[in-house]
């Protein structure tokens, strides 16, 4: 699902000031539809706790289903039993009063906005009357998460409905939730405690950067008052809190890190602080981010691979402030090792070979020239060619037998080089087959592709025939 941002809006009525502890007791206090109607919505069921077969509203049987794993914090959450009858009704207001901070988590039919079906896959389109009470709280933004409901409460999934987070913190107060306008479900409210934790890193946790210093900045956790930064180049030493890493309290969530090595990896974490509250500190989670090195990078074919085919595009990432690159090549590791006049300077970090020998070693360097006119000396990667097979049967045009133990190349053994290149998270992995070897399609996306002459070799064919073993 896309991401979307709504905007705009403050929050309504704000009735009391800090809570020492949030979870200590419900967070929501009441629940007021106006004008009233029977029955009336409920909030937090007894018994009956936000999850997996929770009840979706107060007039319906149909139920909750297929929670996404990657929001625990929904399990056992306080909730609200709306009224699926009020799913196109206008002019009413319900009323929400919570006692302490909180997210605000809201659950809107897929189909709004002329979807048909179960609404499986696709986004809402927000009504011009649910936006106007969701801006008038901050806004809300589309989680990228579905949740399933089973509307007969019989083990069926019927619908899907999108997840919407609200964009701050709501802090106690009264809350009005209006009318959506639209004749599928009515939307769900769940309510959790907000997150204390430092969240939303930026860097990305496992990022890169292309600079030696970098502003460091998170969200902050929803009681913090200061914000203790901790960064090294050492795990441990972040995970342990050692001095070393430490990097003392500050007031706002950035903090600047300099001086940082290229082709290093670093390691931060925020631990949350407010004096004035008995839970603090809250401690973060370690997070990571990789400058890029000097020298160029990430080759692509990766170093090491095998049955690469006669006509290969080399890729590769740009060192850090490169602006020049210097190919070398050959099928000697210690030629192109030593070699001081490059074969190519590729306008981009890409260069295409064309016509290698099969079963041969190639042998590859990439220096990098910064804009200082500073050369830096790559490393040499190697990658092999497919080997030669002969043409038996001229009428065979590809033949797929996945005997080449590994990597990312499916070898054509009908001698013509129509070699495939699996895809797929993970890779197809190799299995036993009736003839030779099998692929196993476990992954998301998993294919074999062979289009270096799209498909050319098919023109002019009247008819053909497929052979291929299955097994389910």
């Amino acid at each position: 699902m896309s991401r979307k941002l709504l905007f705009m809006g403050v929050s309504l009525v704000v009735l009391g000031g800090f809570v020492a502890s949030a979870g200590a007791a419900p967070i929501i206090t009441n629940v007021v539809r106006t004008p009233a109607a029977t029955p009336a919505p409920i909030m937090n069921p007894p018994g009956q706790p936000f999850g997996d077969k929770a009840t979706c509203f107060v007039d319906r049987v149909h139920v909750y289903t297929l929670l996404p794993p990657e929001l625990p914090r929904l399990v056992g959450a306080e909730y609200i039993l709306t009224r699926n009858d009020d799913k196109a009704a206008a002019g009413f207001t319900m009323a929400v009063t919570v006692a302490s901070p909180c997210s605000v988590y809201l659950i809107i039919d897929n189909r709004m906005g002329g979807g048909s079906g179960s609404g499986q896959g696709r986004d809402p389109i927000l009504t011009t009357e649910i936006s106007a009470w969701m801006n008038a709280m901050g806004g809300f933004t589309d989680t990228g998460y579905d949740i399933a409901i089973d509307e007969g409460n019989n083990n069926s999934i019927d619908r899907y409905s999108s997840l919407y987070v609200s964009n701050s913190v709501l802090q106690p107060g009264t809350y009005n939730f209006g009318p959506q306008n639209y004749s599928g479900n009515m939307y769900g409210i769940v309510i959790v405690p907000p997150p204390t934790q430092a969240s939303g890193p930026s860097p990305a946790d496992g990022g890169q950067i292309g600079q030696t210093s970098v502003a460091l900045s998170w969200t902050p956790g929803a009681y913090a008052a200061q914000h203790h930064v901790y960064l090294s180049s050492n795990q441990a030493d972040v995970v342990n809190r050692v001095a070393s890493a430490d990097k003392g309290l500050v007031t706002f969530a950035v903090y600047l890190a300099t001086g940082l090595v290229p082709g290093a990896t670093y390691y931060w974490a925020i631990d949350e602080v407010n004096d004035t509250h008995p839970d603090s500190p809250w401690a973060g989670v370690v997070w990571s981010f990789t400058v890029i090195p000097v020298k160029a990078w990430n080759p692509r074919p990766v170093d090491g691979a095998v049955n690469q085919p006669s006509n290969v595009t080399l890729q590769w990432n740009r060192g850090l402030d490169a602006i020049q690159d210097l190919l070398f090549w050959g099928t000697n590791y210690d030629t192109v090792l030593n070699a001081t006049t490059p074969q190519a300077s590729p306008i981009g970090p890409s260069y295409a070979l064309t016509g290698l020998p099969n079963e041969a070693n190639i042998y590859w360097r990439i220096d990098t020239v910064n804009s200082l006119g500073q050369t830096t000396k790559g490393d040499v990667w190697t990658f092999g060619t497919a080997p030669n097979i002969p043409v038996t049967d001229p009428n065979l045009l590809v033949w797929y037998t996945f005997e080449e133990g590994s990597g990312n190349v499916a070898l054509d053994y009908s001698g013509h080089n129509r070699h495939g290149v699996m895809t797929g998270s993970p890779l197809p992995s190799r299995t036993g087959g009736m003839a030779g070897d099998a692929i196993s399609l476990t992954g998301n996306g998993d294919r074999i592709v062979y289009d270096a002459d799209n498909g050319a070799f098919l023109n002019g064919l009247s008819a053909m025939s497929v052979t291929v073993w299955i097994k389910s």
